[in-house]
């Protein structure tokens, strides 16, 4: 192309704001989704929900069986946290995929507002919840977004945790209608008690969600954890990694039971 031409171009586009490239695959996906879920400018996190629905049309069947994701950038967690010192030198992660047999609102109501104890009473013994800003204009979605500081008491059995965390939700219009995102983090490390007690050191937790419409009353969610913990001074990648599926995935049945 002659240079003039080139210049042209240019200035044609001068001025013109550039469509984000979101990543492709889900293990880039999920840790871009969380890093832009509270951008002003929702158009990355659009492009995000975007691509995860193209990714999904030839990988859902993996996700509902638990997928592994390894890579996590250091901006990911300093979007939501900079000012503590971080540890992900033994990071897993896990994605799971999930049909919820109920439509949005009721299960956004169930994950926003109704009390996690009964949502999810296998996993969760006391869940503390306090709005940080205002959610009865949630649901109808008068305000796109909602924040909480939560106390929560967990028993997995052998592990029993206590946990300081921060969760957002956002309502989000990408090109297939509306989706629910959900975020949350580890705002202290967390406290172990159990069979399990002074072996494992959990020192960062993360999680992002995206729930929606899945045709026929239902909806799709799916979730990616990540953790970095030692158990006795090891990395424990793998059983982290089985444990996260696991969880995610009884979880997903515990909602479905709820709403039923």
């Amino acid at each position: 192309m002659r240079p003039t031409l080139i210049l042209a171009s240019a200035l044609l586009v001068t001025g013109c704001k550039r469509a984000p490239e979101a990543p492709k695959e889900l293990s880039e996906l999920a840790g871009y989704l969380f890093e832009h879920m509270m951008d002003e400018d929702t158009a990355e996190v659009e492009a995000g929900v975007t691509n995860l629905h193209a990714w999904l049309q030839d990988h859902s069947a993996e996700t509902l069986e638990g997928y592994k994701v390894s890579n996590l950038e250091e901006s990911v967690i300093n979007s939501v946290d900079p000012g503590r010192e971080h540890d992900l030198s033994t990071l897993a992660g896990a994605s799971v995929g999930a049909i919820v047999a109920h439509k949005m609102t009721p299960v956004a109501r169930a994950l926003v507002l109704d009390e996690q104890e009964d949502v999810f009473p296998e996993q969760i013994v006391v869940h503390d919840r306090t709005y940080v800003t205002d959610e009865d204009c949630f649901m109808p979605a008068t305000c796109d977004s909602v924040t909480t500081d939560n106390y929560v008491e967990s028993d997995f059995g052998i592990i029993k945790t206590t946990t300081q965390s921060r969760t957002q939700f956002r309502w989000i219009e990408w090109e297939g209608g509306t989706a629910l995102m959900q975020r949350a983090w580890l705002t202290d490390e967390a406290d172990v008690d159990g069979a399990l007690a002074g072996l494992i050191d959990v020192k960062e937790q993360l999680y992002v969600g995206v729930i929606y419409d899945w045709g026929d009353g239902k909806v799709w969610r799916l979730g990616t954890t990540w953790v970095a913990a030692k158990v006795g001074g090891q990395d424990f990648e793998e059983m982290a990694v089985n444990n996260m599926i696991n969880a995610m995935g009884n979880e997903a049945e515990l909602l479905d039971l709820y709403l039923d």
